[in-house]
């Protein structure tokens, strides 16, 4: 079972994943609907071109060409919590992560 970590802010790439049929990376946020609500979700973020590209920046490309996308009902660790990926599609909130119960 794979962990992800919510990013510290925009620039935080080494917190980055994929997901299936989503064409971006993708930053796990915190607070869906409303602040406070708790609700995790994951952000694609936009393609962006460089004039010249940094180490970092190959390094980072590399790793999410190798990355195994997250997959419909995959479950994931977050914050030592099991969750369940809901993917809603290739949007900038393109995935859900709901917290895992027997039931689901």
């Amino acid at each position: 079972m794979r962990e992800l970590r919510k990013a510290k802010d925009s620039f935080d790439y080494e917190s980055q994943f994929r997901v299936d049929g989503v064409s971006g990376d993708v930053s796990l946020e915190q607070d869906y609907n409303k602040t406070g609500d708790g609700i995790l979700w994951g952000l694609c973020s936009g393609v962006y071109i460089k004039a010249i590209y940094s180490e970092e920046d190959v390094a980072h490309r590399n790793r999410m060409n190798a990355y195994k996308p997250i997959q419909q009902g995959e479950k994931v660790i977050i914050e030592g919590q099991i969750y369940t990926a809901r993917i809603l599609g290739n949007f900038s909130d393109c995935v859900i992560f709901d917290k895992y119960t027997e039931e689901t």
